[in-house]
């Protein structure tokens, strides 16, 4: 089990980088799965440069290109469930920036142990309401089945934002939030 909540937060790195595909002070692009795919191009540019895969070289790369796809915002709202209700604002910014700041090293040590191979398929986006869409992205594994990917998302008036992951159907914000609300936060994730 653990082994798999790994790789699926790893999936999700993989495949949230995209968001903010274009070069900065591009205009955002208008397809959720265009981004996706360009996206995954250029992490695996990054990736294959010299010294990119050493952790503070990851983990600044995941703050510039990962942080600013995800709403974690609402992301951190949602894992605290009720409890969010009774915190102050100053509690909420903290758990935001403790929860989000957990939730980037969990993905950074995730890609340190995992190598990027197979093949990787993203398909067109589903519009699920107006303003809402998921992309999914088949990865093959070397096995030979692919893990799929969900990639939940709103349109901002800055661009598509992540609020929710899924990979094989298990959403990544449910996970927090079960962890949250049993009082043992994820052990390799928290720590």
């Amino acid at each position: 089990m653990k082994k798999k909540i790994g790789f699926w937060i790893w999936l999700s790195w993989l495949v949230a980088t995209p968001l903010w595909a274009g070069a900065a002070g591009d205009a955002p692009i208008d397809d959720p799965a265009k981004m996706v795919s360009n996206g995954i191009e250029r992490l695996l540019v990054f990736l294959r440069q010299p010294g990119n895969r050493n952790p503070a070289a990851m983990e600044r790369y995941v703050q510039r290109e990962i942080a600013p796809a995800f709403d974690f915002d609402y992301m951190s709202r949602w894992v605290a469930g009720p409890a969010a209700r009774r915190m102050t604002p100053e509690q909420r910014q903290r758990f935001k920036a403790v929860f989000s700041e957990r939730f980037l090293k969990m993905v950074v040590g995730q890609l340190v142990k995992f190598a990027v191979a197979g093949r990787i398929q993203v398909l067109p986006s589903r519009r699920v309401r107006g303003n809402q869409a998921t992309v999914s992205v088949l990865l093959g594994e070397r096995r030979g089945y692919p893990a799929r990917v969900d990639f939940r998302m709103y349109r901002s008036p800055a661009g598509w934002r992540v609020f929710d992951v899924a990979a094989n159907g298990s959403s990544l914000l449910a996970y927090f939030r079960r962890q949250f609300a049993s009082g043992t936060p994820p052990r390799r994730a928290w720590r």
